[in-house]
């Protein structure tokens, strides 16, 4: 069975090699036009890495450049240089070059997946990244659903890693590519749950006026509140200090009619003499026998 396998594989290489020598113009231009698809059709290799090196070759090339678009893409030489024969298969039919059914392609292919040497050496490659799409939420407006978010392009580059199989591991070829990302509608509140939104009403209809007049006296009233206190609370912080002061002007007033009165006592009790002091009533003994003695 594995001669017979062989065999076929090998006349299927032999049938394919006479046009995958020099790739004529049509076919590069689809290649060029068609590598999306035709990365897709591949069965092996990372999808975006081959449909960004098949959009990416030169304008003349050879089936060796789409051999190495799948080696780097993470085909094993043997697979890529199969898969490369039935990519410009596939141009070649587009093109109208050939007018062979889909049954050879088909019998190949089955023969790739039966052939235990293919089977061993094919490794498993990391799937194309799934594009994140906008969330699936719509709310409405009042006349019609309108969707929660919408999708813009954002440029990267990926770098895609072999899973499993020999080369499990290995870090392929990375290229730049574009991804979709969403983001909510500019007229929309999209809420952390997916899918959730509400249309933002940003009219000012009666019932906004008649809110806004409401916080608007609220904020009036409470402004004209604060001033009173506050106006309040100056004149009692007036009142205050003056009759402190005026506290304090009596007493100092009471301080110097004290001194003034302590003073002039003082000078009453020193007599005025130079500071000798005199008793304020002269006491003195009489003689008994002195008005006998007058003549």
């Amino acid at each position: 069975m594995r001669s017979i396998l062989s065999t076929n594989a090998f006349l299927a290489l032999l049938s394919l090699a006479g046009s995958a020598a020099a790739v004529l113009p049509t076919m590069s231009e689809c290649v060029h036009g068609k590598g999306a698809a035709l990365a897709a059709l591949a069965s092996c290799g990372h999808q975006g890495s081959l449909a960004y090196c098949f959009t990416s070759l030169p304008a003349f090339f050879e089936a060796s450049d789409l051999e190495s678009c799948l080696v780097n893409a993470g085909c094993t030489p043997a697979e890529a240089a199969i898969e490369a024969l039935w990519t410009l298969k596939r141009c070649e039919r587009a093109v109208g070059h050939s007018k062979s059914g889909a049954a050879d392609s088909n019998e190949v292919a089955d023969l790739r997946r039966r052939s235990p040497q293919a089977a061993a050496a094919t490794p498993a490659t990391t799937p194309s990244p799934t594009l994140p799409a906008a969330a699936d939420g719509f709310a409405f407006d009042g006349t019609s659903m309108r969707p929660c978010s919408t999708t813009t392009t954002k440029s990267t580059t990926i770098c895609p890693v072999q899973t499993t199989g020999t080369a499990a591991g290995a870090r392929l070829s990375c290229f730049p590519t574009e991804v979709l990302k969403a983001k909510c509608a500019d007229d929309m509140w999209c809420a952390k749950k997916p899918g959730h939104c509400k249309v933002l009403n940003n009219k000012l209809d009666t019932s906004g006026i008649v809110v806004a007049i409401i916080f608007s006296g609220a904020i009036v009233v409470a402004a004209l509140g604060m001033c009173v206190l506050c106006w309040r609370d100056s004149k009692r912080q007036k009142g205050i200090r003056a009759r402190a002061e005026a506290a304090a002007l009596a007493a100092r007033e009471r301080e110097k009619k004290r001194a003034a009165a302590d003073e002039a006592m003082g000078a009453a009790r020193n007599g005025g003499d130079g500071g000798v002091k005199a008793p304020l009533i002269q006491s003195y003994e009489e003689d008994p026998f002195r008005e006998h003695q007058r003549y």
